[in-house]
């Protein structure tokens, strides 16, 4: 499978899924994120409908243009939950915005949905705080990761502390949680320059100490070994 990161930092790049890395990564997902039999997941990442496909998961997709979650139209979105019976969530903080605003504006709640993941962007508390409100009864988990390695680390909502939540509103950055024990991380200094108006980045790696600004590197079977040509 060939599929592209979002381009986010960069132009959009090729990354090559052998079936040897998707099994790795569908166990690794499988030993993180586990599965109840009887989920019926909405998910908008077409590499976890291929894994919920060898878990015997129902995949539910969205009815939306999936390019452009932040202008999905919510409505239609409710009803297909509703009607499809989906219990678990599986979508990017923006998606959820969506979802959260049509909610909040006609009061309406989601009672049998029992578990939200969410990743791919930043998972802002003020988010979190909201989806704990119209969805009471789901447990909500913030996934970490990238194209190239994924997942590297997750966290449940309850198990932010207060000062941690108080330091996220206050711009201190966003808790993703311990990395899991299938990767390495380690955070090194970033030692940039420009030259003739490129950013040239040192080949330097050097670790940092706590508290501190830098590179998240990380290192495991499922990151990726390069990008297409």
């Amino acid at each position: 499978l060939i599929t592209f990161t979002s381009g986010s930092t960069g132009g959009p790049k090729a990354i090559v899924r052998t079936h040897d890395f998707f099994l790795l990564q569908h166990q690794i997902l499988a030993n993180n994120l586990s599965k109840e039999s009887a989920t019926l997941e909405l998910t908008t990442l077409p590499v976890f409908v291929l894994s919920n496909l060898a878990d015997g998961i129902t995949s539910v997709l969205p009815d939306c243009d999936m390019r452009k979650p932040g202008r999905i139209d919510a409505k239609r979105v409710i009803k297909q939950i509703n009607e499809t019976s989906v219990n678990r969530i599986l979508a990017s903080p923006a998606f959820l915005g969506r979802l959260v605003a049509n909610m909040e504006q006609h009061d309406i709640g989601l009672p049998d949905v029992t578990r939200i993941l969410t990743g791919g962007g930043p998972v802002f508390p003020a988010l979190l705080q909201r989806l704990a409100r119209v969805f009471p009864n789901a447990k909500l988990t913030i996934v970490y990761g990238s194209t190239e390695a994924e997942p590297i680390a997750h966290i449940e909502y309850g198990a932010i502390s207060k000062e941690d939540l108080e330091k996220m509103h206050n711009g201190y950055g966003l808790v993703v949680g311990k990395p899991v024990e299938e990767i390495e991380v380690l955070i090194s200094a970033v030692n940039c320059s420009v030259v003739d108006g490129e950013t040239e980045i040192s080949p330097e790696i050097r670790s940092i100490g706590t508290n501190q600004t830098g590179e998240v590197l990380v290192s495991g079977k499922h990151v990726i070994q390069s990008y297409l040509n």
